[in-house]
Parts: C-alpha cells; sequence; structure tokens
C-alpha cells in the first residue's frame, strides 16, 4: 500500500545507447532470427531502417520506449514508405544478459534487552497530504497493547473494536512468517525505540484520509524511522500502520509483507549512509517495487498485485516507471504506475535473482543508479530487455533466460489469469507497413514507457521504416522478427439494434487459434474496474465454437446491455496458435460513439 514520503529528488536516467559506443559493431543482415532482439540505432531522436517484406508472413515487432526522466507524455510518430531495395539496416543484434548475482548475506541486527510494555501508548498519524509540513494535520491515537509475540506488539487504536482472535492471527503470522521471512531476505528494520520489539497500529483511520477521500490498507512512514525529527512528525518508534478493517487472511499476510519491507529498506538506507542525517529515502518508483516483489517472497497471494499488473498491460504507455515521487506528479494511487515498477523489478529479480534486493535496500545510491550497481547494467540496456521480454516471453517467443531465478519466488505468466484477473499481456498495435495510407502513425509515451507494434505488410516489397520523437523524448527502438504464419488477430466491437455489443475475431496470418479466455472491463478511472472473465465452458456460450479458422472470422452471439456495465468499455481476448505461440486482440468501445473498426489488435 501506500508508503509516504517526505523528500526525494528526481535521479536523470542514464539512456546511452551502449551497444553503438563500440567503433566497428557490425550490423544486423536480413533474415532476421525469429525471437531475438535487435537494437535500433537512433541519431537526433530519429530512427531510420529498412525492411525487406519478401515473404508474404513476414512480421516484426517494433519496441519503442522514451526513456526520458520526465514523466510528462511526448509524441512519436512512425510512417513506412516504398522503396526499391534495402540499404539501411542499422541493426544491432542484443547480447544476452551478463547475470553476476550471488546469494546475498543478510546478517540479523541484534535486538536489545525487552523493556516493560506499556498497556497504552500515543501514535500520531497524518492523515492528509499536507501532513509533511502541517502539525496540524496530524491525529493523535491512543494504541491499546492487545497482543504480544516474540518480535511484534499489536496495539488498537482505543476508538477501533478488533476481535481477539484477528489480533491473536496477526501476531502469530508477523512473529512465524512475516518476520523472519523479511529478516531474511532483506535485513532487520531498526528498533528505534529500544524496546526489542516491532509495533504494530491497527486503526480504522487508514480508511478516511483526506476526509474519507482516501482509503489505505497499510502505512510506513520514512520519518518515524528516524528519532531525531520532532513530534508530530515522527513518533520515533518502529511501527507499521493496519487498517483495522481489514481480516485476516492470505491479503493481510501480503499486505504485511508488503509494509514491512517498507520498513527494512528504510532501516537499510540509514544503516549504509555514513551519517543517519545523510541517508536520502529511495526513489518511490524503487521502494515500492521492492516492497511489491517482497510480497511474491511472503506468499502466492496475488491480491495487491493482480489489478495493478492488468492496469499496467492494459495501458503501457500510460504508466510512467521511473517516477521518484509519485506525490509530486499525483501518480501515488494510479495502480498502472505501480504495475509497471512491479513487473519491472520482478523481471530483474527473474534474471538476476532475488540477491539483488538486500543490495538495493542497503545502499547509499537511488533509483536507476541503485539498480545499475545492483546489477552491473546500465538502466536503459535492462529496460529495453525487458521491455521486449513483456510481449516475446508472453507470446512464447524465444526461450526465457531466467539464469539466476528464485526458485522460492512464484511464477508470472502474463498470457494467463492472475488472481481474478484474466491478463494477455502488454497491449499493442497492430500496424500494416504495406498500407496505401501513408499517414503516419503517432504514440504519446510518457517518460519511461513503451508501445508495442505488430509490423506486417499487405504489399510485397521493402519499405523503408521511420520513427521520429519531438523535443523532450530520449527514444530507444528495438526489433524482433516473429516466427513466420504466427497468428495475428483483429478484433472488432460493433453495437447492435438492441442496444448491445457483437465481438469480431478475424485471422490475418493463415494460422488457427484456440481462445483461452476473453475479457471485457470498464475503462474510467478508478484503482479497480468492473470486469468480467470468461474462460473454458463459458467460451462456447458466447461464441459458436472456441477456436478462429485460419484466416476466417468468428462472431460472437450479442451482448445483451444488461450484461455489460455502463460507460466505456476495453475487451480483449487471448487464445493459442498452433504452433503454440500465445496471441491476443485488444478493441475499444466508448460507450456512446461507434467503436473504431480495429483497436489494438494482435
Amino acid at each position: 500500500m501506500r508508503h509516504w514520503q517526505t523528500t526525494g529528488s528526481f535521479a536523470s536516467v542514464a539512456v546511452c545507447g551502449l551497444l553503438w559506443a563500440l567503433p566497428g559493431q557490425p550490423t544486423a543482415e536480413y533474415p532476421l532470427d525469429p525471437g531475438t532482439l535487435y537494437a535500433a540505432r537512433v541519431d537526433a531522436q530519429v530512427t531510420r531502417l529498412d525492411v525487406p517484406f519478401t515473404d508474404p508472413g513476414e512480421q516484426y515487432l517494433i519496441v519503442v520506449s522514451n526513456l526520458s526522466s520526465d514523466p510528462a507524455p511526448v509524441a512519436v510518430h512512425l510512417g513506412a514508405q516504398p522503396i526499391d531495395a534495402v540499404e539501411l539496416v542499422p541493426l544491432l543484434k542484443v547480447p544476452p544478459l551478463r547475470s553476476r548475482a550471488k546469494r546475498a548475506k543478510v546478517k540479523p541486527r541484534a535486538t536489545r534487552a525487552t523493556k516493560v510494555a506499556r498497556r497504552m501508548r500515543c501514535f500520531y498519524l497524518p492523515i492528509s497530504e499536507s501532513a509533511s509540513e502541517n502539525p496540524r494535520a496530524y491525529r493523535r491515537i491512543d494504541g491499546l497493547l492487545k497482543g504480544e509475540g516474540r518480535h511484534v506488539r499489536v496495539y488498537v487504536d482505543r476508538d477501533d473494536r478488533v476481535t481477539s482472535r484477528a489480533v491473536d492471527w496477526i501476531t502469530a503470522e508477523f512473529d512465524h512468517s512475516v518476520w523472519p521471512n523479511t529478516v531474511r531476505r532483506l535485513g532487520t528494520p531498526r528498533d528505534v525505540d529500544g524496546d526489542g520489539k516491532f509495533a504494530i497500529l491497527l486503526t480504522e483511520r487508514l480508511a478516511r484520509l483526506d476526509n474519507g477521500r482516501v482509503s489505505l490498507g497499510g502505512l510506513v512512514r520514512n520519518n518515524d524511522f528516524r528519532p531525531e525529527t520532532p513530534w508530530p512528525f515522527s513518533n520515533a518508534a518502529d511501527v507499521l500502520y493496519l487498517n483495522a478493517g481489514v481480516r485476516p487472511g492470505a491479503h493481510l499476510e501480503t499486505l504485511m509483507a508488503h509494509e514491512l519491507a517498507h520498513a527494512a529498506t528504510i532501516s537499510g538506507r540509514l544503516d549504509a549512509a555514513w551519517w543517519p542525517r545523510s541517508a536520502r529515502d529511495e526513489e518511490n518508483w524503487l521502494n515500492e517495487a521492492i516492497a511489491h516483489v517482497a510480497e511474491n517472497l511472503q506468499s502466492d497471494n496475488w491480491s495487491n498485485l493482480d489489478y495493478r499488473v492488468d492496469r499496467f498491460l492494459s495501458s503501457p504507455t500510460n504508466a510512467p516507471l521511473v517516477v521518484a515521487s509519485y506525490q509530486q506528479y499525483g501518480l501515488w494511487r494510479d495502480p498502472g504506475v505501480r504495475g509497471s515498477c512491479y513487473l519491472f523489478l520482478r523481471w530483474c529479480v527473474d534474471h538476476y535473482g532475488s540477491a539483488i534486493l538486500p543490495k538495493l535496500v542497503h545502499s547509499t545510491a537511488r533509483g536507476t543508479a541503485n539498480l545499475e550497481r545492483a546489477t552491473g547494467q546500465p538502466f536503459a540496456e535492462l529496460y529495453r530487455r525487458y521491455a521486449a521480454d513483456l510481449f516475446l516471453q508472453t507470446a512464447g517467443v524465444g526461450h526465457e533466460d531466467r539464469t539466476a531465478g528464485d526458485d522460492e519466488i512464484p511464477r508470472l505468466d502474463l498470457a494467463q489469469p492472475l488472481g481474478r484477473w484474466g491478463l494477455a499481456g502488454p497491449r499493442f498495435a497492430l500496424w500494416d507497413a504495406g498500407s496505401s495510407n501513408r499517414e503516419e502513425l503517432t504514440a504519446n509515451l510518457h517518460g519511461t514507457t513503451t508501445q508495442y507494434f505488430v509490423m506486417a505488410s499487405s504489399a510485397e516489397g521493402p519499405r523503408r521504416i521511420t520513427i521520429h520523437a519531438e523535443p523532450g523524448a530520449r527514444l530507444q527502438v528495438s526489433l524482433a522478427r516473429l516466427p513466420p504464419r504466427m497468428a495475428r488477430l483483429a478484433l472488432n466491437v460493433r453495437p447492435t439494434p438492441t442496444g448491445g455489443l457483437r465481438l469480431r475475431l478475424r485471422e490475418l496470418s493463415g494460422t488457427e487459434v484456440q481462445l483461452t479466455h476473453v475479457v471485457w472491463q470498464t475503462t474510467t478511472p478508478g484503482p479497480r474496474p468492473r470486469h468480467r472473465l470468461i474462460r473454458h465452458r463459458q467460451l462456447s456460450q458466447l461464441f459458436n465454437q472456441t477456436h478462429v479458422p485460419a484466416g476466417g472470422v468468428l462472431t460472437s452471439r450479442p451482448l445483451r446491455r444488461d450484461e455489460l456495465p455502463r460507460g466505456s468499455l476495453s475487451f480483449r481476448v487471448a487464445g493459442v496458435d498452433a504452433a503454440g505461440f500465445r496471441v491476443a486482440a485488444w478493441a475499444d468501445f466508448d460507450g456512446k460513439r461507434s467503436p473504431a473498426t480495429l483497436a489494438m489488435a494482435r
């Protein structure tokens, strides 16, 4: 949940294409190896490259990223024109990652002798956005001691009622699972108040912050771990705040792991600093990423992540990764942004092992510099591989290389349902480079976001592809050839005369597709959109068959108005083609106007 932070600066993002820094690097030659990633040269925010299109089944993935440190969106334009022969091939094969991660030894911190517990303890809680500067924005909470274990004391707001069963469950789960797992993986949080035990305060105040506009499940505050900060801005205590309304179970276990990871990160940075007052808080995006990955290390429960991953994959261009201060840009409650930071660090852990986590925690570096120190790789090249892998590995194109992957962390398949959400990989656009329509495509990319294009050509012959970004962007372009005849689906959503909707799927590559699931959901702003996941037997009730014929069309029955939520809707269909590649199609319906005949689709 939220990690409140009072300071922070935006670190610059190193975006140099180091693959091009060495002289004499050979360029690629066609035909490219399917599934192999190539870096395209960018000069003055422009990429020009020629593609042969000699095979009717030839298709490519183009990964266009903006690595600017500014989260604001910048327009990127793409165009294609016929040429006589291939001349420009400014492509270099992206080499495999050099994993150097080793199992880090996290030394447990010695705790002091336990003091006699006070039956009542006073805490100050920030209840508004201005709390970091305004003492009146804090409220005093009197916590009554209701539970005590080996590592924890559980306090309950005297104005709230929490059952003894819930308190006992929290005490036991924290003592026997959450605390030892966090200490082993990330390190021991500081015993700020010297009482020998961590404190948990249960209060329903978290459900009505900012005059009821904000509800949080949990909270850890940086200033509480800085005893030199005066009250009410710091409680000078190692304390975790939990919403008293959260029920015991897998979600609460995950929530405690997330918040305790924040406490370990704050403590680790204080330990690493040569002087405590010189310690700087980690940037928001990496701080939250560490805490979300810690959830995976605790359990296989996805209740705090599934909807965030779904939101990011549904709109990857609107979820910037590197954001030093979420509050500064109004993004701290944006689920897509949180899904973005989680998936990026999760990818790093999959390739370098969970050993990089304590390196990130016990560090004086921040943001991208911290990540580069832990992995030994430039951020720009980490991001290039990660962005491409979101598509290629999800589709099953190429072999996933988890060179130092952690067997204890649950596997993540972005083409299958996750929790209650039906995923289909990152959303992308279908691009016909041979179309007679010469208009440019335009993508608006926030800083550290990516737009995916699956490019084919309806006309035979080479094409010159031009990609140029407007001022303010830091353009990065990658290319991968997709396997011949890999299925491509186009999805249309059309209104019916009775006010319902009908789905129409068309296969474009001549390869049959077996459907696996269909999802529709609202696109209105909010943390959790209304959605519906359809799979297995329900698919045959939606369509008259569950496979799309090669080069054929599959149409759904009319969806009645009462089956669909009101407002703008997003639809996606996922399946597996005859060669075993995972494919998907996307389309939107405005709710008021006729839908586009072809939206994001594969």
